[in-house]
């Protein structure tokens, strides 16, 4: 067993050595092994293992796929999957990467500049908005009150718009937002040229 695992197991008095093993076992990670000699994705497995060996119903984490390769990224964002099913444990992680809030989260806050912009469930997040594009005669003062984020160029525009402000007589071509795509709308800064 990894040195680190047993001074976890001092401050936890719901340690389990068999839960340990077990994660260590399913995530493939060799306790011979020494922490310096595991790979990236491998150390936030081996993360995971310790707070989930001590039965946290919580778990924060501060970008936790970061500097990981897709597939990492993935199995870890399954593994978040997997913790949250019972319902009885929770997740929550920073990060900016937004693929992985597509691929697992179900609540967002999303957070710029110490403001909260965002404080909702992905689903609703993403259903309240559209990306809308048109020309640039289109872009007059009462259509500027209605966008989040403008980027202008020499076809016309692109914009975020809350599904409520949209009309589809307006004209506008509308399509359906990622996650992606509403972050960099809110904030950036509007009539910006691109």
């Amino acid at each position: 067993m990894f040195v680190l695992a047993k001074i976890f197991k001092k401050f936890y008095k719901n340690w389990d050595d068999k839960v340990f093993s077990d994660y260590l076992e399913r995530f493939g990670i060799n306790p011979k092994k020494r922490v310096k000699e595991l790979s990236a994705g491998t150390k936030v497995k081996l993360g995971l293992a310790l707070a989930l060996s001590h039965g946290a119903k919580l778990l924060i984490l501060d970008e936790p796929t970061s500097g990981l390769d897709p597939i990492a990224r993935s199995e870890v964002s399954d593994i978040f999957q997997e913790i949250v099913e019972d319902g009885r444990h929770s997740v929550l992680f920073s990060t900016h990467i937004t693929s992985d809030l597509d691929r697992c989260a179900d609540y967002i806050v999303f957070i710029d500049g110490g403001k909260i912009i965002l404080n909702e469930t992905k689903d609703d997040i993403l259903a309240g908005h559209l990306v809308v594009k048109g020309a640039t005669d289109m872009l007059n003062e009462d259509m500027k009150t209605k966008l989040i984020g403008c980027k202008e160029n020499r076809h016309g525009f692109s914009a975020l718009m809350k599904k409520a402000d949209y009309s589809p007589d307006s004209g506008l071509l509308a399509q359906a937002p990622n996650l992606e795509d509403i972050m960099i709308y809110y904030t950036g800064s509007k009539g910006e040229k691109a």
